[in-house]
């Protein structure tokens, strides 16, 4: 040992004590790579822990720049005199007391309305055909099942103010819609009554029911959600529909012309697009404010979303959330925007949007998630609105056209005619480039029409006859709006008689269906082909057949197997075993 005492096989420059073994130098060769890689290991441990500190620090700017922009983009909203939140959007809602609510009659009316719409089908026959004598009494013993439901719903139309008692729970997803659902069965009702009374001679009854049916649509509220104005939509067109139907088989004096024309013009002058777009964007700006533990609900198993696992992640990066809520808000703020333009500026507009690079964006998917999720499709929501409108202004624009035939005796070449006499000003077509509804004269009649969403003159052709000239494909494009008038001599034709009144009510189309002078067992045994299952026993018994009468017509005992026992012929309801499941999946294709 050296005196120095330094350990073996150290080495100066000059000298060497002894000789390093080969282990003992691989040992030090060992020692000096450890040393190296611990070195290295505690600077890149201090550059990722600095890394990591960065991040953090940019997050939380991150997050803090984004919180800040996106309270100044609702204070912004807030100063211009809009509804941001879910609370303003609540506060501004119409409050009627429940004694001069007619929503809640209409609700009620709702509660008392058997099963059962079958007759329904029965009832819309072709324009301006007088019903057979079997249809009329099916349907007078399905009005008159109704009776008490009825008799509220006119309770109701008394009435000038109505809003439908949906109520949110604990946020703007978590709704009770009141049964708002039944509201459409109940406009059906309102609108076959109607039909009924036009059938029977009783004019001004058949009136009253069309302005029960519209004053429905209107107590279903101006309420700030698009589902809630899609509702409302659907039971204008029946309002309108019934019109026709009406119209379709009798005259109807000036003033019940106008009456009807009053009414369709408070419904046409709702706000079905900037309300709905204010609701969407309150609704939606919930989800970019509220605490997380709140959105869980929403986004957890029971939001159902196959992204359940991305939001979650989402919702717990600082300032994403904000991020998205002002990008979101920016994009329905030029919805909003849009749907104060004049109409025929306002899909152009929407559809602008949609090209626009915000949209682009949005269209990378997660580098936006939760906009992705929110955004409103503005110009569906924009176009289904003005189908409505445009819809009710046809509609307003063929009850002045029918008042003028009856002062001058004659139809109106153009809608321009009908100023200042009917209307007030030359109702516009906004799906048009330019100019105003169109008339079409028809070998049966008139037609008023608007061009519709494709903005092209389809020469007044229906929705179900461009689906007829399709091969029975239902499709978007090739037809108009149109409201059919009918010629004096063409309305209240005779009845095509009960057998063909039944298979269109079935639905059977040829090849199915036999050739005209068959019976009703013959229409019935094509539309069954091969027995009576449980569910053709609904339609038929829908459609106001009794068992009795099936009996009648030919069916045995064992044939009528699956018709459920009616009152006195045992246990109500009472089903022999069901078909198997392929059987029935069959059955409901056909």
């Amino acid at each position: 040992m050296p005196e120095n005492d330094e350990p073996a096989g150290n080495i100066r420059m000059g000298q060497r004590e002894k000789p390093m073994s080969d282990e003992e130098f691989l040992r030090h060769v060992a020692a000096i790579e450890r040393r190296r890689r611990r070195k290295v290991f505690r600077i890149g441990c201090g550059i990722v822990l600095l890394l990591i500190l960065l991040v953090i620090v940019a997050a939380l700017i991150h997050g803090l720049y984004w919180k800040h922009a996106l309270r100044a983009e609702i204070a912004r909203l807030r100063a211009d005199g809009q509804p941001v939140t879910w609370t303003d959007v609540l506060a501004a809602r119409e409050s009627i007391p429940d004694d001069e609510n007619s929503a809640l009659i209409f609700r009620n009316a709702c509660t008392l309305m058997p099963d059962g719409d079958g007759v329904i089908r029965l009832a819309e026959g072709p324009l301006g055909r007088m019903p057979s004598d079997d249809a009329r009494r099916l349907i007078a013993a399905w009005v008159a099942a109704r009776g008490e439901a009825l008799a509220k719903v006119h309770e109701a139309a008394a009435l000038e103010r109505g809003s439908w008692p949906i109520a949110w729970i604990d946020n703007p997803r978590d709704v009770d819609p009141g049964d708002v659902d039944d509201a459409h069965l109940l406009s059906d009702v309102c609108r076959i009554e109607a039909l009924q009374r036009a059938v029977d001679g009783d004019v001004p009854g058949a009136v009253r029911s069309l302005v029960a049916c519209r004053r429905l649509a209107a107590a279903l509220g101006n309420e700030p959600v698009y589902w809630m104005s899609l509702h409302r939509t659907a039971v204008s067109y029946r309002t309108v529909d019934g019109i026709e139907s009406v119209l379709g088989l009798r005259e109807l004096a000036p003033e019940m012309l106008r009456r009807l024309r009053d009414e369709l013009a408070v419904e046409e002058r709702r706000d079905c697009f900037q309300r709905p777009f204010l609701g969407e964007r309150a609704s939606s700006l919930w989800l970019f404010t509220c605490p997380r533990r709140e959105l869980a609900d929403v986004l957890g198993p029971s939001g159902g979303s196959e992204y359940e696992g991305i939001f979650r992640v989402y919702t717990r990066v600082p300032g994403l959330r904000d991020r998205d809520g002002v990008f979101f808000l920016r994009v329905v703020n030029q919805y909003v925007d849009a749907a104060a333009l004049p109409e025929r500026q306002m899909l152009a507009t929407c559809r602008t949007i949609e090209s626009g690079p915000e949209l682009a964006a949005l269209r990378q998917g997660y580098w936006h998630l939760g906009a992705w999720y929110c955004v409103p499709a503005g110009s569906r929501m924009v176009e289904g609105g003005l189908v409505g409108r445009v819809n009710l202004r046809v509609a307003r624009a063929a009850l002045a056209v029918e008042e003028y035939r009856l002062a001058r005796g004659q139809w109106p070449a153009s809608v321009d005619e009908l100023v200042p006499d009917f209307l007030d000003s030359v109702p516009e077509d906004p799906f048009a480039v330019s100019g105003p509804l169109s008339l079409k004269r028809t070998a049966d009649g008139l037609r008023v029409l608007s061009f519709g969403q494709d903005g092209l003159d389809n020469g007044g052709t229906m929705e179900h006859e461009a689906a007829e000239q399709a091969g029975g494909r239902w499709r978007a494009a090739g037809f108009d709006i149109v409201f059919r008038l009918l010629d004096p001599d063409k309305r209240a034709a005779p009845p095509i008689g009960f057998a063909e009144e039944v298979a269109d009510a079935l639905g059977l189309v040829p090849p199915r269906r036999p050739a005209p002078g068959a019976g009703v067992r013959e229409m019935i045994a094509a539309f069954v082909e091969g027995g009576l299952n449980d569910f053709e026993c609904d339609r038929l018994i829908e459609l106001g057949l009794t068992r009795k009468e099936m009996v009648g017509l030919g069916y045995s005992d064992e044939e009528l197997r699956y018709w459920p026992a009616e009152d006195g012929d045992g246990d109500d309801n009472e089903r022999e075993p069901q078909m198997d499941a392929d059987e029935r999946r069959q059955n409901d294709n056909d």
